[in-house]
């Protein structure tokens, strides 16, 4: 690993979103997904059997937040792809199957309910113990499952943490699934979206779509649609302000269709240089 565990963590984000949105079917993309987070496991491992953290605190931060933040994401998927694996044909089992996987994270929880109260209240008056890594096992006082696990990439909790992470969207998943099954509807895993231009971009996309009347054959509300757009895509949107913006992007003097034009420039130019495959 040559760089800070600041920029590994950015960029395996990056290329963790992007292979996420590369595939939508559930076991393609718990596939995809583990080869990528395996590899980059084995070089934080690697890496972190020498390296020493300049405070208490920055070890912490470490262990408590940002290597359990990664490593609930293989759980996470380590499950879609065990589960999705065995899925039963019929309906009623179906429902039946995706409750049991739902039950043994609530079990998960119970059986760690000390922990699992000190994550949910975001407590730390334990953290030195449960985040710090120990040069020593105490075999009275630990866990029998601790006694042979790699102090140097590993504290006491950090595993642990992962899975209260990964309950959450495990939860989520399958109450997802569950409903998907009653609704008999095509089933995607909710994303997260970002807008990444400005809000008058923003303003101009929503006039854009309203004026070609693409959806609901133009007739929109423009305030409730841009509202609605916004959440989509994690735009704050102030709704007085949407027609003032609009009016500001009328009164340019150069291009009135800036962000468009420059949309149009860069699609083109994608179009040129790709080559064409029938």
């Amino acid at each position: 690993m040559n760089c800070t565990y600041e920029v590994f963590f950015n960029e395996l984000e990056k290329e963790f979103t992007r292979l996420e949105d590369s595939e939508t079917e559930p076991l393609l993309q718990a596939q995809t997904v583990l080869s990528f987070l395996e590899e980059k496991l084995k070089l934080l491992n690697k890496w972190l059997k020498y390296h020493v953290f300049e405070t208490p605190e920055e070890e912490i931060y470490f262990f408590k937040f940002l290597k359990p933040s990664f490593v609930s994401k293989i759980i996470f998927y380590k499950s879609v792809l065990k589960t999705e694996s065995h899925v039963p044909i019929n309906k009623k089992e179906k429902l039946k199957y995706f409750n049991r996987s739902l039950k043994k994270i609530h079990d998960l929880t119970v059986e760690n309910h000390i922990f699992y109260t000190y994550f949910r209240t975001a407590s730390s008056f334990k953290d030195n113990d449960y985040f710090i890594r120990k040069t020593y096992k105490d075999i009275i006082q630990d866990d029998l499952m601790l006694l042979n696990f790699d102090s140097k990439i590993s504290t006491s909790h950090d595993y642990l943490m992962a899975q209260m992470l990964s309950a959450a969207t495990l939860t989520k998943y399958f109450e997802e699934r569950i409903d998907q099954i009653q609704n008999k509807a095509s089933f995607y895993p909710i994303k997260t979206y970002q807008w990444g231009g400005t809000q008058t971009d923003f303003v101009e996309i929503v006039y854009v779509l309203h004026y070609f009347r693409v959806i609901n054959n133009g007739n929109l509300c423009i305030k409730e649609f841009a509202i609605n757009l916004g959440k989509f895509l994690n735009v704050e949107i102030n709704a007085n302000k949407v027609y003032d913006t609009f009016q500001k992007i009328k009164g340019r003097k150069t291009d009135p269709t800036k962000f468009l034009s420059k949309a149009i420039e860069n699609f083109c130019k994608k179009i040129s240089e790709e080559p064409f495959r029938k």
